[in-house]
C-alpha cells in the first residue's frame, strides 16, 4: 500500500469498543442480549459508515470467562452479531483481539460521552 493510500485508510478508519461503549450494561455484563444500545454513538457511526469510513468493533469479552481468544469468539460472536444486527449497527468487522486492560491510554481516544469530538475529528476527512 503506497503512502497516500495508507494515509487515506488511516484517516477513515474508526476503532470502537463493544461493551459499555456500543452496548451498555447498567447491571449484568454477562447478559449481552439485554444490553442497552448507545443510540447516539450508533447513529454517529452509521453516518460515518455511509460516508465511507471503515468501522471496526473490538471486544475484550471472554478474557475472564474463556480459556483463550478463540474460545471467547466461539462463545460470544453470534450473540454480539445478533445484538449489532438487532440495533442496526453498520460495521465492517468484529474482532475479539482487544487486549484486556483496566485503563487504555491512547492519543486518539474518544469516550462514549464525548461524541461531539467525533465530528471535530472527522469533519475535514469526509
Amino acid at each position: 500500500m503506497d503512502k497516500e493510500k495508507r494515509k487515506e485508510f488511516y484517516a477513515k478508519h474508526i476503532i470502537v469498543d463493544f461493551d459499555d461503549t456500543l452496548c451498555i450494561h447498567p447491571e449484568d455484563k454477562s447478559n449481552i442480549a439485554n444490553g442497552l444500545p448507545n443510540i447516539d454513538l450508533i447513529n454517529k457511526l452509521n453516518k460515518l459508515f455511509d460516508e465511507g469510513f471503515t468501522i471496526e468493533i473490538y471486544t475484550a469479552r471472554g478474557h475472564i470467562s474463556a480459556k483463550n481468544r478463540k474460545e471467547a469468539e466461539h462463545k460470544y460472536r453470534q450473540v454480539i452479531e445478533d445484538w449489532l444486527q438487532n440495533y442496526f449497527v453498520k460495521y465492517h468487522s468484529l474482532s475479539f483481539q482487544k487486549p484486556f486492560g483496566v485503563i487504555y491510554i491512547d492519543d486518539k481516544s474518544v469516550r462514549p460521552d464525548e461524541l461531539e469530538l467525533i465530528d471535530n475529528l472527522t469533519k475535514d476527512i469526509v
